[in-house]
């Protein structure tokens, strides 16, 4: 395995025709009849609507590896919670040997394989895409030069157990890159993301809060499942069921339903204002992170981590950029004042944690 570090002046080069060919592919994927996708899919519509969107969501990218001194030439790369798979075909266009994308939301997987035959033959030939979960991932031990996880951390249930089987599948001296928007230590971005979890768990349906389209609440959900599967019961007790399992899978939801028809016991799990909520799929709903506390986590699990605060750049203005860079080589003092943060994590030898 190899992970050249390619200049700068090689990937801006580079970037304008890769920018481009990912543009014109995702128009066809996106402008495709009958395609059977989520309908969440076509939010891709506005990323990549233009050739300088389309830079962008690659700039992004570049940007990553170039900040982790890495180029995705020739590499093999897992992407730990690949979504609709946009980025699969960024990194494949950047030249990987192989990127393997993982996915929870089975909805999610099943539109990728739908529009994968779509592909260029030298694109879809470098990935492979799964249904599973990041901390069960059906990859070898070290056989990832690259463990991301771009905007999909604050959405995975056990962090810890992520990060235990990213060390796993990443190979000695490979890299784990996390970048993610909820930085926890900015105060408006903790405000804006407590009114999220208000609104998911127990807010009214319909709208938009913070970018966000509200479906049924987390609560409605978890009642209408136990109306569904627990019928014998009384509507006042699956009415108090679902309000006291709060944060739980649906799994979680039936245990706690076959236990109080065994005991009567209720679980105790109300919902408090600054608790992240979780969807019944099992997903988390824009966890909140400390980077550097993050970064001391990963560090006690086998990792060598940096943090880093983010503040734009990708749509390339010479100015934003270079503020950017200065800003960010400053992280440990400028971090809580970052909306975004990245955490650059270098996996150490077996025993020298």
């Amino acid at each position: 395995m190899n992970m050249r570090l390619r200049t700068t002046d090689t990937m801006s080069r580079d970037l304008p025709s890769i920018a481009s060919r990912f543009q014109a592919i995702a128009a066809d994927i996106l402008s495709a009849p009958d395609l059977p996708v989520h309908p969440y899919f076509y939010r891709y519509r506005g990323a990549v609507s233009d050739l300088a969107r389309a830079t962008r969501f690659v700039r992004y990218q570049a940007d990553l590896l170039q900040l982790a001194g890495a180029s995705a030439q020739d590499a093999e790369i897992v992407d730990a919670g690949c979504g609709f798979g946009f980025t699969l075909i960024v990194y494949a266009l950047l030249g990987v040997r192989r990127i393997r994308g993982i996915e929870i939301n089975a909805e999610m997987v099943s539109s990728i394989e739908a529009y994968l035959p779509l592909l260029p033959a030298d694109v879809s030939s470098r990935i492979e895409v799964r249904h599973g979960d990041v901390v069960a991932m059906p990859y070898e031990p070290g056989s990832a030069d690259i463990v991301l996880s771009v905007e999909a951390i604050s959405h995975y249930l056990d962090v810890t157990a992520f990060i235990q089987e990213a060390r796993r599948v990443v190979r000695e001296g490979g890299l784990l890159i996390i970048s993610d928007g909820n930085n926890g230590s900015n105060p408006m971005v903790r405000r804006r993301t407590y009114e999220i979890w208000d609104a998911v768990e127990r807010g009214r349906p319909g709208g938009k809060v913070h970018g966000h389209q509200l479906g049924p609440h987390y609560e409605a959900v978890r009642r209408q499942t136990l109306d569904q599967r627990f019928s014998s019961l009384s509507d006042e007790t699956r009415a108090e069921l679902a309000r006291r399992t709060a944060g739980f899978t649906e799994e979680q939801l039936m245990v706690a339903a076959r236990e109080h028809e065994q005991t009567g016991a209720l679980p105790n799990s109300t919902y408090r204002r600054r608790q992240v909520a979780v969807a019944p799929d099992g997903t988390a709903m824009e966890r909140l992170f400390s980077p550097t506390a993050l970064a001391r986590t990963l560090g006690r699990h086998g990792f060598s981590a940096r943090a880093y605060g983010y503040w734009g750049g990708a749509g390339g203005a010479s100015s934003l950029r270079t503020a950017n860079r200065v800003l960010s080589s400053m992280s440990p003092v400028t971090i809580p004042f970052a909306p975004s943060f990245r955490v650059i994590a270098r996996r150490t030898p077996d025993g020298s944690r």
